[in-house]
């Protein structure tokens, strides 16, 4: 006899921002991984690569919580 599939919406609640963090750490470690080759491409120095990477999670940061002020706001009622 089969399971019934339950959907439980608390889950998927707290599923969601766990996700979302996950991607977060998982795109700044590629950056981390990709400096070198950012670094070489733009000629920069060690202080200059860490300018990119603190614009990189500073646009990553505003754009993420603007995202979900704009989902709670307009989101699936």
């Amino acid at each position: 006899m089969p399971f019934p599939q339950v959907r439980c919406r608390e889950c998927e609640n707290r599923l969601l921002p766990v996700f979302a963090l996950t991607t977060a750490l998982l795109d700044m470690s590629i950056v981390n991984v990709a400096m070198p080759a950012i670094q070489a491409g733009l000629g920069a120095t060690a202080s200059g690569a860490q300018w990119v990477v603190d614009g990189y999670t500073l646009c990553l940061s505003v754009f993420m919580l603007t995202g979900g002020s704009l989902g709670d706001r307009f989101g699936r009622k």
